[in-house]
């Protein structure tokens, strides 16, 4: 069965760039979904035409002899909304909610998510990351990445690099050369 192409994950597709003047009473709210309703709260949130980040990453598997492919929610269970306060209740009717999250740092959650957007637009082969390791606070020097930060997960020629959405504690891990990261202000061999 041929793959099916990556729904809308960013609507509209600027929406991070311009949150702030898309509408002046409108903020950031993290969904908590029902289990496995990530892509159909954002196929429902497209059609109420309200602004929504869902990033996703493909990934195949092989299962029973078969190989599947899909492109999969990176952070499982959570979907990115930016909507006024009173829409609220009409993304609650779509039965596909278990919390609203408030965001009290919207401009943190903005940065984050761009930074997140970043690293998907770069195409890298990246891995959901649930909880944030510990390890050596890295930026990266060089590359499409060049300039943002992250921790060192795992060492070797290749680096794993964490990525972190502050306001779910979880994000992505991006492996990179070790020569293309810097702590405080050298570059490091790890």
């Amino acid at each position: 069965m041929p793959l099916l192409a990556p729904e809308t994950m960013l609507f509209p597709s600027d929406v991070l760039n311009r949150a702030a003047e898309l509408d002046s009473g409108a903020r950031w709210w993290v969904i908590h979904t029902r289990p496995r309703a990530e892509k159909s709260l954002a196929r429902k949130l497209l059609t109420l035409d309200l602004a929504f980040y869902l990033p996703t990453r493909y990934q195949s598997w092989l299962s029973k002899g078969r190989w599947f492919e899909s492109y999969l929610p990176l952070f499982p269970g959570y979907v990115f909304l930016h909507a006024r306060p009173e829409h609220r209740a009409t993304v609650l009717a779509t039965r596909t909610v278990a919390n609203f999250l408030s965001v009290p740092n919207q401009q943190e959650l903005i940065d984050d998510l761009r930074r997140i957007q970043r690293v998907l637009a770069a195409g890298m082969p990246i891995e959901h990351q649930a909880a944030p390791p510990p390890g050596t606070a890295v930026e990266i020097i060089d590359g499409v990445l060049q300039g943002m930060t992250g921790t060192v997960v795992r060492s070797g020629r290749q680096a794993a690099v964490y990525i972190q959405v502050q306001m779910i504690g979880q994000g992505v891990l991006v492996e990179l050369d070790a020569c293309r990261l810097r702590q405080g202000g050298q570059s490091i061999a790890i």
